[in-house]
């Protein structure tokens, strides 16, 4: 999960390149996104209420018409708000950042270092990184299908990221057209991640 200071250099970084005036106030929004993914479902509804004959095609024109988008680990939303007076009062404005975005932020805190603090800054690292090394690791099992990580399961639960793979197998296989499946949405598989002991935690935040 994204840190504080992760958070922070993120929002910076939104305010600089979109030119956000410092008055206006903005907080982190964690949020889940959900995208159209049933669209034999919605093109059941539809044939219902137009008397359409062919509910395959419309499913098919609607599975054309979107774009399935792979939802990044540890997205935010920033929601900015102008401040009382302004002529935008009143309204708030969302904008998003990556955990890629967020990770940027690190470069540039280190330009701001001289050369002794950068010298310092990185056998701090190497430090840290052999330490990291060193670590208990631990197994995560990842459920994930071919866009996404669906959950997270922790290594006694190996079973229970079994039980919730199948659910989900089951949820995607019902909203499949019955005459034609789409098989790379249906590619759903458990993925052991060996992750340091002092991050294993941050995986079931």
């Amino acid at each position: 999960m994204p840190t504080v200071f992760e958070e922070r250099e993120a929002e910076q970084q939104l305010r600089d390149e979109c030119r956000i005036p410092d008055d206006w106030s903005g907080k982190a929004i964690t949020i889940d996104m959900f995208f159209l993914s049933d669209h034999s479902r919605l093109a059941r509804d539809i044939t219902q209420a137009y008397g359409i004959d062919d509910s395959f095609e419309v499913s098919r024109m609607i599975r054309e018409a979107c774009t399935r988008l792979c939802v990044p680990e540890g997205l935010r939303m920033f929601e900015f708000v102008p401040p009382a007076g302004h002529e935008m009062e009143g309204y708030s404005f969302l904008l998003t950042a990556t955990k890629r975005d967020m990770e940027m932020g690190i470069p540039k805190y280190l330009g701001r270092l001289d050369t002794d603090q950068l010298y310092n800054a990185q056998s701090i690292i190497a430090e840290l990184i052999k330490k990291k090394t060193d670590e208990p690791k631990r197994v995560v099992w990842r459920v994930c299908d071919d866009f996404m990580c669906l959950g997270n399961f922790r290594e006694e639960d190996y079973l229970k990221a079994v039980e919730f793979m199948a659910e989900k197998a089951k949820q995607k296989y019902a909203d499949e057209p019955n005459d034609k499946l789409r098989h790379k949405q249906l590619q759903i598989e458990i993925k052991p991640e060996r992750v340091p002991e002092s991050e294993y935690e941050s995986f079931f935040e």
